[in-house]
């Protein structure tokens, strides 16, 4: 019965203490750092919400961490918060995936978040939508030498490109198209 009553007593004042409009501050500060381009504070600040907000935080420290070009580790974020199925946390999945050449995964991720949202667009950058992460599963399936769905994931993003799959130099033909979208999406998609 103590040990019950110290439970409660615990929970109520680690929720009083928490309060909501640090949490909040916290998430705005955040975010704000995403969107001045401060990617190192953004990070630390993400991280500093896990505990209280684990889907906002891991979120935000995974696409931080992919500003920072630091692929494996935004892997763990969002792979930490995997269970939640956040739209947002499964681009930036996909996208690591892609980058760490983990292709059959990138594809099935960009899947999840495309068939809860043909629209998507994140939620701390509207820069990013749908169309990256079909390019990210283009340039999957070019990787996996699937030329037939790296033709038809560019085409829901330029309707009027076409190649002949049974020509010689398709592989070429593709890889030239695929930089060309990329250099469109170059802040979603670099590696660099």
């Amino acid at each position: 019965m103590k040990m019950i009553a110290w439970s409660i007593l615990l929970c109520l004042m680690t929720a009083c203490s928490s309060g909501g409009a640090g949490k909040e501050d916290l998430s705005k500060e955040a975010q704000q750092a995403f969107t001045e381009g401060n990617y190192e504070d953004a990070l630390a600040s993400f991280l500093s919400l896990v505990e209280s907000d684990p889907v906002t935080g891991y979120t935000g420290a995974g696409w931080s961490a992919v500003r920072l070009h630091d692929y494996a580790n935004a892997n763990v974020y969002f792979q930490t918060i995997a269970a939640a199925k956040d739209a947002d946390a499964y681009a930036g999945w996909s996208l690591t995936g892609w980058a760490l050449s983990d292709f059959n995964s990138a594809i099935q991720r960009a899947d999840t978040v495309l068939s809860k949202d043909a629209d998507f667009v994140l939620t701390l950058d509207d820069g990013v939508t749908a169309a990256d992460l079909v390019l990210v599963q283009a340039l999957c399936y070019y990787e996996n030498n699937n030329f037939s769905m790296t033709l038809q994931k560019i085409k829901l993003i330029d309707s009027g490109f076409n190649a002949d799959l049974n020509g010689s130099d398709i592989a070429q033909v593709l890889a030239v198209k695929l930089e060309q979208l990329s250099a469109l999406f170059s802040k979603t998609v670099a590696k660099g």
